[in-house]
């Protein structure tokens, strides 16, 4: 494995980690908890998550589960818990 290899399994795990990370803040945003970004961010934003999504799909139509779940399973995941518990964090604190 040479430096190449390396520096771009790190980009996408980078980019990645990015959008698991915008997933679980987008309710927070959506409840006004957080500021919302300029409408620019979510067309530069969209972009990874729809690629992420593409690749999944198309990983686990070859076989490869572990990068369907990490791709497509995780993030849907850390949104609907993140919504579940902002909605009920906002519920509560009514």
């Amino acid at each position: 494995m040479d430096i190449f290899d390396i520096r771009a399994k790190f980009s996408a795990a980078l980019l990645l980690g990015a959008v698991w990370i915008l997933l679980v803040m987008l309710p927070l945003m959506a409840a006004g908890v957080l500021s919302m970004p300029p409408p620019s961010f979510w067309f530069i934003f969209g972009g990874p998550f729809l690629y992420f999504l593409y690749t999944g799909i198309r990983a686990w139509r070859r076989g490869w589960k572990s990068r369907f779940v990490l791709r497509v399973v995780v993030p849907f995941t850390l949104l609907v818990l993140s919504s579940v518990f902002t909605g009920a964090w906002l519920w509560l604190s009514r």
